[in-house]
This record gives structure tokens, C-alpha cells and sequence, in this order.
């Protein structure tokens, strides 16, 4: 398990080259997810690297923070790696999506909400899978 949030954590610092890349209204939201799961990752380690006894979780008030973080990272900032090439097309692909006057504008004023509703509906599907996993063994 160590070693597997150590691998994440460089994936995680990687990652910036690619938000870099992406429209500036899908930077912040991007960032705060990589922000929130590393944090997921810390606070794993710290309950001494057991998913199984204990779920790991961010605190409300931690996520709202580490959002606030990801609205405030200046848009431009790269990592000192390039973006993996794994990723790099999926990147390319959302970089040349022409985004709407509306979406953009949308993007912004209602993130928090935003990121925060998406994480919310993975953690809730995480928690059906974990569950019908328990279910079928």
C-alpha cells in the first residue's frame, strides 16, 4: 500500500503539466480532484495503511480548503516533468473541445459546488461497488 501512494503522489505532482494544458475553466476542478484523492492517500497512511478496517476520508471542511487551493493555483503553472503519454491524448482531446460561452461561464462561479457534487457521486458509486463486492463473495 505504500508504495502504491507513493507511486500516486508522483503521478499527482505530474499531473500538473497536463492541467496546464487544459482549458482554464477544467484547471480548477481537475486540481482540487488530484488535491482531494492525495488527501485520501495522507490520511491512509496516517490510520497506518489499512483500507480494509477503516475507509479513508477527507473532512468536509478539508476538501473546502483544498478546493480553494485548486481555485487559487495560478492557471499557468507547470509541473517540472511533461505529462505522461498515457494521458497526453486524453489532454489533447479536451484541449481542442471548443467550449461555450455558457459553459465557461458556468465553470467558474458554481465549482466548488461542482467538484464537489462529482466527488460526492464517485464516493457514493465506490461505496455501491465495495458493497455488491461484499454481496457476490
Amino acid at each position: 500500500m505504500a508504495r502504491l501512494l507513493a507511486a500516486a503522489d508522483l503521478l499527482y505532482a505530474r499531473a500538473e503539466s497536463g492541467i496546464a494544458m487544459l482549458p482554464p475553466a477544467c484547471r480548477p476542478a481537475v486540481r482540487a480532484a488530484g488535491l482531494i484523492y492525495a488527501e485520501i492517500g495522507r490520511d491512509l497512511a496516517r490510520s497506518g495503511l489499512d483500507p480494509v478496517t477503516r475507509r479513508a476520508r477527507v473532512p468536509g471542511a478539508r476538501k473546502a480548503r483544498l478546493l480553494a487551493r485548486a481555485i487559487l493555483t495560478p492557471s499557468n503553472r507547470r509541473a517540472d516533468r511533461p505529462a505522461l503519454p498515457e494521458a497526453a491524448f486524453l489532454v489533447e482531446a479536451v484541449a481542442t473541445m471548443p467550449l461555450t460561452p455558457a459553459v465557461t461561464r458556468l465553470a467558474w462561479w458554481n465549482l466548488g459546488a461542482q467538484v464537489v457534487r462529482v466527488l460526492d457521486l464517485i464516493e457514493t458509486l465506490r461505496e455501491r461497488e465495495r458493497l455488491g463486492g461484499a454481496a457476490s463473495s
